[in-house]
């Protein structure tokens, strides 16, 4: 029932893709999770829309989106503002019960504030020392404060539902982060979501391709 904007910059309906997919079904089962993916999956699109409707139909939620860069804020929030706006005014349950779409007390730039449901969403660039429901932190990996940042949201979060999702970005400290968090006893759950979960990376390979020696190595050790 939302509507986003395509790569295509086509307005739509959302519907999840294959790695999106892959999260939703990982996030039943883990309360925090951290992915390493490829390109343009469009985590941070799904996870709008989903917290947007945990705002919408669940009371008392406080969800925090943390981008990486002042110049996504707005980007972000775009998103937001338009899943909302589209939505119709009222749907009926599968109980047979009428939803009423809340009130925004306020919409500025980057946050919804619904009254009726005491539930909010805010585009953020910083989580610092603030309690939420809910946090998604995109591309950690792109952040110079990261470790920083990390080390004074994670105690005020400690009950709270937590995904961090980055391409990868060099040697630094969601390297570091990614590796201590593979082990068993680890605060989150390691995902890696590769390239070809998405339709549009692949292609048809030609009968007469014959890999070279090299890629046949890397196939059978990865």
């Amino acid at each position: 029932m939302y509507r986003i904007i395509n790569k295509d910059w086509e307005e739509v309906t959302f519907k999840m893709n294959e790695g999106q997919l892959s999260l939703y079904r990982k996030e039943k089962e883990h309360k925090r999770i951290v992915i390493l993916k490829a390109r343009q999956i469009g985590f941070t699109t799904y996870k709008i829309i989903d917290k947007l409707d945990k705002c919408l139909f669940r009371k008392n939620t406080t969800v925090y989106i943390v981008a990486h860069k002042k110049e996504k804020l707005q980007e972000m929030f775009t998103k937001a503002k338009l899943a909302y706006e589209r939505l119709p005014e009222q749907i009926r349950l599968s109980d047979w019960t009428i939803w009423t779409k809340p009130k925004p007390k306020f919409d500025n730039k980057n946050e919804y504030y619904f009254p009726s449901m005491n539930s909010r969403i805010k585009i953020t660039l910083d989580a610092r020392s603030w309690t939420g429901t809910d946090f998604h932190i995109s591309e950690l990996a792109f952040r110079r404060d990261a470790e920083d940042m990390m080390r004074a949201t994670l105690p005020s979060a400690k009950n709270a539902n937590i995904t961090v999702e980055t391409t990868a970005n060099g040697m630094n400290y969601f390297a570091d982060f990614w590796e201590r968090e593979q082990h068993e006893n680890s605060r989150f759950k390691a995902f890696f979501i590769p390239w070809f979960t998405q339709k549009e990376y692949r292609r048809p390979i030609d009968e007469r391709y014959k890999p070279l020696p090299e890629l046949e190595y890397m196939k059978e050790k990865y």
